[in-house]
């Protein structure tokens, strides 16, 4: 909504794969949890080394949970510096994002190499939503939750059209 661009992590990823995508997406921003069942990203960010080397954009991470890596801040914080941001900084934002500009990079399964980022556009989150919403014959008065997945071999084009 604000201009930022989604760079969907897989939560079964390991070391590897993960530093490969935060590398060639040229993340900014890190959100992520202390560990989730068997991986610790902590000590996966540790081991990687001196992160400002390997990802030269990354300039912040936030992190849920009791282990934090020492570079990182709290959701909390990150939360409470975006009370000050004026309405109109926000609306601003918000107003200059186009249907063509990309939305999220959703990453491949890897199956036969590593994994690739398929560039997700605005138009076509949204696009391929509404079409769904079409063949369901959903009206102004149905509600309905559509999620897409956030890693792996996705069924949806990375361009697609309202049908």
């Amino acid at each position: 909504m604000l201009g930022g661009v989604v760079v969907a992590l897989n939560t079964w990823w390991r070391r590897r794969e993960m530093e490969h995508a935060l590398a060639i997406s040229d993340t900014e921003l890190l959100i992520t949890v202390d560990r989730y069942i068997s991986n610790d990203y902590t000590a996966i960010l540790s081991d990687i080394g001196d992160l400002a080397t390997a990802f030269p954009k990354l300039k912040q991470i936030v992190c849920l949970g009791e282990n934090m890596p020492a570079c990182a801040m709290t959701y909390a914080d990150m939360a409470a510096k975006g009370k000050d941001v004026p309405d109109e900084t926000v609306l601003s934002a918000a107003r200059a994002v186009q249907p063509d500009d990309l939305a999220m990079l959703l990453f491949t399964s890897g199956s036969t190499s590593r994994s690739k980022a398929a560039e997700l556009r605005h138009f076509g989150l949204i696009g391929n939503m509404w079409g769904i919403g079409e063949r369901m014959h959903l009206t102004e008065q149905d509600r309905i939750l559509l999620v897409i997945p956030c890693s792996g071999a996705s069924p949806m084009p990375t361009r697609c059209s309202p049908a």
